[in-house]
């Protein structure tokens, strides 16, 4: 007969093994998931005035809280990290964070939204630079679980002429060979502006779709393009592809028109929550896409499957 004390070194035995064997056991770092936020940028002075509290700041901290427990494979950041680029004191929050996620081994990666340029675009871009250095401003991909993730500068105002041509044919030539990679199960396409919203606030960026959909729309694997700067989830589809706004990440409230003429098809998410967050999985070459976020930044944090894409 075991004592105690063999019994509790036998248990610890057996779960080791069990997490050696079977890693989907183990409760940190091996869920399948990718996570995608955008936004997360505190409301500026200005924008105080025109807008109620919603307590957007406790709000950011409860989404990036949860994606720590939620530990994924890699975390993605669409742009509009802070609320001013250049001041240091814009970046506490998402210092903290970033250290946590770090300390963690949960990759992290972003692009440049408005935020980031806001005021001293040069300074601005040097602050996001200081924190992502891996990161090129003039678009990159990065590759989790088979998922080809392409990160775009959309910010065109700001960067000059040689820089957009730069972007332009890396996310050309990279599109062409990961299309090509028999590793690559699909590709996902994401920058800060959104081509299709009907944000009352911001509009349909243009240069987007000029730029940047062209090239999507050509490939079999390109199943996906996220953005942000609208600060609502959407989902539209045109072309047998699909668009998703998720620009819930923290900053002021953006109400949407009932209509805008020229959007394509969109597609209704019913129970949306105020504050959120993307989780995306893949089995085989089809991604689901779920929300986990909040109504209000006091609730509980609640998740739902949004779309499947095959």
């Amino acid at each position: 007969m075991l004592l105690f004390s063999q019994k509790k070194v036998f248990l610890r035995i057996a779960v080791a093994i069990c997490l050696l064997l079977f890693p989907a056991f183990s409760l940190a770092g091996e869920k399948r998931e990718i996570a995608f936020i955008s936004d997360t940028q505190a409301p500026i002075f200005v924008e105080n005035f025109f807008s109620k509290s919603e307590h957007n700041t406790e709000a950011t901290e409860k989404l990036f809280n949860d994606i720590t427990y939620r530990h994924p494979q890699s975390l993605f950041i669409l742009g509009d990290l802070i609320s001013i680029g250049f001041m240091n004191s814009s970046w506490e929050v998402l210092d903290r964070h970033l250290a946590q996620f770090r300390k963690d081994n949960l990759p992290v990666y972003a692009l440049p939204g408005n935020h980031e340029y806001i005021f001293w675009a040069n300074a601005g871009i040097s602050k996001f630079k200081e924190h992502f250095p891996n990161d090129p401003v003039t678009g990159y991909f990065a590759v989790t679980d088979s998922i080809a993730v392409f990160m775009l500068n959309s910010n065109f105002g700001e960067m000059t002429q040689k820089e957009r041509e730069i972007e332009y044919n890396r996310y050309a030539k990279a599109l062409d060979s990961l299309n090509s990679s028999s590793s690559i199960r699909a590709i996902i396409v994401c920058c800060h502006h959104s081509p299709f919203t009907r944000s009352s606030v911001v509009s349909p960026s243009q240069e987007v779709q000029r730029n940047f959909l062209p090239l999507f729309e050509k490939y079999s694997k390109t199943k996906l393009f996220l953005s942000g700067h609208s600060h609502n989830l959407e989902h539209f589809t045109k072309n047998n592809r699909d668009y998703y706004v998720l620009g819930g990440g923290g900053g002021p409230n953006q109400d949407l028109y009932e209509t805008v003429a020229g959007l394509p098809a969109e597609i209704k998410i019913n129970n949306k929550p105020r504050f959120f967050y993307l989780l995306i999985s893949r089995k085989g070459s089809e991604l689901t896409i779920k929300v986990r976020g909040v109504k209000e930044a006091s609730d509980k944090i609640y998740e739902f499957e949004i779309g499947k894409i095959k």
